[in-house]
């Protein structure tokens, strides 16, 4: 359709929902400068042509953006940058500064709650492991345009622990308890282990409020996990070792982590985007929330 280009190169992007953007045709571009660029793809019908077109700018980040996400009503526009910063902003005709936050590690995906719960919340998962939920901040607040954090904002944390090894161990002896075999039992079983550094967080998102699903890379690949708050939130984010109560395995893909997710609109279809440039697509069942449906696939290598 059309071309543009810029001196940084692009990092992250997303179309600006159609009930809140003045034009059908908005993008949200991130760069690794850390600014932001709104994008009108406007359509000329009489030459059949089509260009984009520069409408605001602005650099809330110092590092390469990473993320961006809408609210599902499309009223604020969350940002996710390596720097370790969420910034918020309220979308309109401009789209206004409301905030930012710190989280412990650089960020890797942000995922908005859905429809469904009760409450606004952003899930802000990060490459170190970490995985934070804020409050949506209130869009009638009064914005504190002297360095902009929102040292208030609600959150919880989450630090992932790693538990393939236990899963390892638990399948032998659950295969020898089948086979029976005497000297397969007598041998030593796979050692239990911990990644040191851990392992990559690579993609997330909300299963129910409150829980979530986690891909990582390096040595827990293979795995999605499903994870969820604790009651305990008084600990050190830094110190935290959360296990995942719930796995799902994937298919040949312990060297092959999946590094993006994301449904089709009606969410009957997951589609996982591998680190090996395949794309995997999972017929799942209506409100499969524990992903047990997640079995046969279709896959494409396209990059």
């Amino acid at each position: 359709l059309t071309l543009i280009r810029f001196n940084q190169g692009g990092t992250a992007l997303s179309w600006a929902p159609s009930s809140v953007s003045q034009s059908p045709d908005l993008l949200v571009t991130g760069f690794e400068d850390g600014v932001i660029r709104l994008l009108e793809l406007f359509n000329h019908e009489r030459l059949k042509t089509a260009e984009l077109r520069l409408q605001q700018v602005f650099k809330p980040h110092s590092a390469p953006v990473t993320a961006v996400a809408f609210k599902g009503n499309g009223e604020i526009l969350a940002t996710g940058s390596s720097d370790c910063t969420v910034f918020f902003f309220l979308v309109g005709r401009k789209y206004c500064p409301m905030g930012f936050v710190h989280v412990p590690g650089p960020v890797q995906a942000l995922d908005w709650s859905a429809h469904s719960h009760s409450e606004n919340r952003l899930l802000v998962l990060c490459q170190s492991g970490h995985v934070v939920e804020l409050q949506s901040p209130d869009p009638n607040a009064e914005v504190p345009t002297r360095t902009f954090l929102l040292p208030d904002l609600p959150r919880r944390s989450f630090r992932f622990k790693s538990i393939k090894s236990q899963i390892k161990r638990e399948q032998e002896l659950a295969r020898r308890q089948t086979v029976k075999e005497k000297k397969e039992e007598e041998e030593e079983l796979p050692p239990l282990f911990i990644p040191d550094p851990p392992s990559p967080l690579c993609c997330g998102f909300y299963s129910r409020p409150g829980q979530f699903w986690l891909s990582m890379g390096g040595f827990d690949a293979g795995f999605l996990y499903h994870c969820e708050f604790s009651e305990n939130q008084e600990e050190d984010p830094n110190q935290r070792q959360d296990k995942p109560f719930d796995f799902v395995p994937i298919t040949d893909a312990d060297n092959d982590p999946v590094c993006s997710i994301t449904f089709s609109s009606n969410r009957k279809l997951l589609l996982c985007g591998m680190s090996s440039g395949s794309i995997r697509i999972y017929p799942l069942q209506p409100g499969d929330h524990d992903l047990s449906s997640m079995r046969a696939f279709w896959a494409l290598s396209v990059h």
